[in-house]
């Protein structure tokens, strides 16, 4: 999926929580449906990630000082970076944060830097905010609402009520998963995303690979790590090949 400017939007717009009910709930639900949106998603959050980790003032200045080369119009008074072109920086960007940290040895301080870079929660693709409330809307809003500890609590019960399927309790262990993450609660995290990057036919068994070696880069197993991360790479179509192949070349 090419990021269109009014894709972008979306992107900007979902993550800024300026939606209207009604334009989350859609957008939600082509989470859920739509593969390749959903890894478009993921690419533009890991984007966001990465300004984060090259400093945002120092990409808004790069980014200004790029645009300001590019617009040759004397008399434009006002300038507004359109997001294709927010876009095409930002990949720029992302080459130079390459460029600048491909030289390190990796330290546990140097993990800690490139897991901050790389994580992200991952969305709620399970629920709607305009559904009906119910258990897992609750556990999913108290998740989105980075109430980790509150979510853990909420996830368990729900895995310990005897209520779901085996294919919503994976989707519940792989959001449980992530809460841990959250709380720096790695092992317990690691443990679960072990079994579910094994699950066939769960649709969120490339997530649950790419971070599992996350957790491992955070806990300071970097040879975990990067034998996970070429597994992924070597995956043909992997959600998470680029980020997996970006990743490899700052740790070496």
């Amino acid at each position: 999926m090419s990021f269109t400017e009014e894709i972008l939007s979306q992107f900007e717009r979902y993550e800024s929580s300026t939606m209207s009910q009604e334009e989350r709930v859609a957008f939600e639900e082509r989470l859920r449906q739509e593969e390749d949106f959903r890894n478009s998603f993921e690419d533009f959050r890991q984007m966001q990630s990465g300004i984060k980790a090259f400093g945002y003032q120092q990409f808004a200045a790069q980014l200004q000082s790029w645009d300001e080369e590019h617009d040759t119009d004397a008399d434009e008074q006002v300038r507004t970076l359109s997001f294709s072109r927010w876009y095409y920086w930002a990949a720029a960007v992302a080459v130079i944060m390459v460029a600048t940290i491909s030289w390190w040895q990796l330290s546990p301080g140097q993990n800690e830097q490139l897991y901050t870079a790389y994580f992200q929660p991952y969305p709620d693709v399970l629920t709607s905010r305009g559904e009906n409330e119910n258990a897992l809307n609750t556990a999913m809003i108290a998740y989105e609402s980075g109430e980790y500890s509150e979510a853990i609590t909420l996830f368990r019960q729900l895995l310990e009520g005897n209520g779901s399927t085996e294919a919503q309790g994976n989707e519940l262990r792989f959001y449980l998963a992530q809460a841990y993450l959250s709380t720096e609660s790695y092992d317990l995290a690691q443990q679960l995303l072990e079994d579910l990057q094994n699950v066939d036919q769960f649709g969120l068994k490339e997530a649950s690979q790419w971070y599992l070696a996350l957790a491992y880069l955070k806990q300071g197993d970097s040879d975990t790590a990067v034998r996970l991360l070429q597994q992924i790479k070597a995956s043909p179509n992997h959600a998470y090949g680029a980020q997996s192949l970006q990743l490899l070349k700052q740790m070496n």
